[in-house]
């Protein structure tokens, strides 16, 4: 498994879902086959929201479908978060921003070493307390039956 396609067949086909059933899930209705056909022969890519979709409703380490380290992915998700909340501010609010963060980053207590973990969660803490799956970026399911299923399928051993 080298290609993010295969991995993303290989992790569909495990879980027990058609093509189909994961486009449904994912909610991409009369275009579901088609979109993850495209990603399993790597004609087109997820985004990393998809991605993270992908994961929770495969219920999979983001790292299986994209092996990187877990520092590089949980600062992904956070710039992403972090990115978010900045886009929903006006010109001033985020020049203010901005100048928060220059302030803080003239603070060296605020501030990480490079050669250093401080500040980092580890790989337990980050998938066993559900960091990367309860965090409000990935949009769980809003049918109620759905997500205590999820919940459940997620919660066994």
């Amino acid at each position: 498994m080298n290609t993010l396609g295969e991995r993303i067949k290989w992790a569909r086909a495990n879980a027990g879902l058609s093509q189909t059933e994961l486009g449904q899930k994912l909610g991409y209705g009369d275009k579901a086959k088609s979109r993850i056909s495209n990603w399993e022969t790597n004609i087109s890519s997820p985004s990393v929201e998809q991605l993270a979709k992908l994961c929770f409703i495969l219920q999979i380490n983001p790292n299986v479908l994209v092996p990187v380290e877990l520092d590089e992915l949980e600062t992904a998700a956070q710039d992403y978060v972090r990115n978010r909340k900045i886009s929903q501010l006006n010109a001033a609010g985020r020049r203010k921003a901005d100048d928060y963060i220059d302030d803080l980053l003239a603070v060296d207590k605020y501030t990480i070493d490079a050669n250093s973990a401080a500040g980092r969660k580890s790989n337990a803490d980050i998938f066993d307390n559900d960091y990367l799956y309860n965090h409000p970026a990935f949009n769980k399911p809003t049918d109620p039956d759905d997500e205590t299923a999820q919940k459940e399928a997620h919660d066994e051993p």
